[in-house]
């Protein structure tokens, strides 16, 4: 890939790299994915808590939970 403001494209320092980890990454991140999903979650099932790896579950589910018990222990004056 060129580079902005480069006149003279004869010389190899004149493009960028064009990097393949990011593809390679994702690829391997849905390799494991679908592994841990057919394999072990199906037979061990994970704690209700765990927010990874289950439908409908997010960061913010997760912060939601988190900030309840505090309150929670805020409202007992813990």
């Amino acid at each position: 890939m060129p580079n902005s403001g480069k006149t003279n494209y004869t010389v190899t320092k004149s493009y960028q790299s064009v990097s393949l980890t990011s593809f390679l990454l994702k690829g391997l991140e849905k390799l494991v994915d679908g592994y841990l999903r057919s394999g072990p979650l199906v037979f061990v099932p994970i704690h209700p808590r765990q927010h990874a790896f289950q439908a409908g579950k997010l960061t913010e589910s997760a912060f939601h939970q988190f900030y309840g018990r505090i309150e929670k222990a805020l409202n007992a004056r813990e």
